[in-house]
């Protein structure tokens, strides 16, 4: 039975060695977002004079096709009692709202800029409290620092399930962080056509939604800050180190799942 635990805790060990190499390096990568995502692919493609000309066309379109479909309720209000939208305040609410669209990416890079800032601080006062560096690639050697634990404690098949732990660790985290990349990532370039979705109450829903889920993925950059410093500031605590590293996971899954349950008339499931 020993001899199966050991063989056991060796696979898994090979399998941790195999990922954590690049996977602490990957989430760091993709963790923090600034404004050099813009110089990045595709945002850095979009910016391309030729292709951002591309795009405005597009954006003018679907402005074009909305004073086309008021002018066509205009028409029909003069045969029936519909009541219309003021032509003034139509007027004027579109050119706000074109603005506001041309300078979209403007718009999201100052947000991401504040964000950053936001988390930034943060990170700087919780390295000033703590003396240590609160990024994930310094996860590892807090880690590693376990294996000693066990050892020492004769705990074999505990130091396996604590690879396995972790190795879900690494792999939840780059999938997780992966995944609000790309959608930062949706959310900039479609930011053009949800500004113009503010001319309408009914299609405003769509900018309350785009807004939400913007904000809440580029806040979650904070939020993980505070998530790794508790673990690294408990390093030396090896009895319950293992427990922290486990609530941390947990944490992080149930602020995935807020996120996901996020509805687009703003309720959860």
């Amino acid at each position: 039975m020993e001899n199966t635990i050991n063989n056991l805790n060796n696979i898994i060990s090979k399998f941790y060695l195999s990922i954590k190499s690049d996977g602490y390096t990957i989430i760091s990568n993709i963790s923090d977002i600034n404004i050099n995502i813009f110089n990045k692919q595709p945002l850095k493609l979009l910016y391309l004079e030729g292709n951002f000309k591309i795009l405005m066309i597009l954006v003018n379109v679907f402005i074009f096709a909305i004073v086309f479909y008021y002018a066509f309720k205009c028409i029909l209000s003069l045969y029936s009692s519909t009541n219309i939208q003021n032509i003034y305040l139509f007027i004027i609410k579109l050119i706000i709202i074109s603005i506001l669209s041309i300078n979209s990416f403007n718009i999201c890079k100052e947000i991401i800029k504040f964000n950053y800032f936001i988390s930034y601080f943060v990170q700087e006062f919780l390295e000033e409290i703590s003396n240590e560096k609160m990024e994930y690639i310094f996860l590892e050697d807090n880690i590693s620092s376990l294996d000693d634990f066990f050892k020492k404690a004769d705990k074999v098949s505990l130091n396996g399930i604590k690879d396995l732990i972790v190795c879900s660790y690494i792999i939840f985290l780059i999938i997780f962080l992966s995944i609000r990349y790309v959608i930062i990532l949706l959310c900039v370039i479609f930011s053009p056509f949800v500004f113009i979705c503010l001319i309408n109450d009914k299609t405003r829903v769509i900018f309350d939604y785009w807004i939400k889920i913007f904000t809440l993925n580029l806040s979650i950059q904070t939020i993980n800050k505070v998530l790794i410093f508790i673990p690294i500031i408990s390093k030396n605590e090896n009895d319950i180190y293992f427990a922290i590293l486990i609530g941390s996971i947990l944490i992080m899954y149930k602020i995935n799942k807020y996120i996901g349950e996020v509805k687009i008339f703003g309720k959860n499931k």
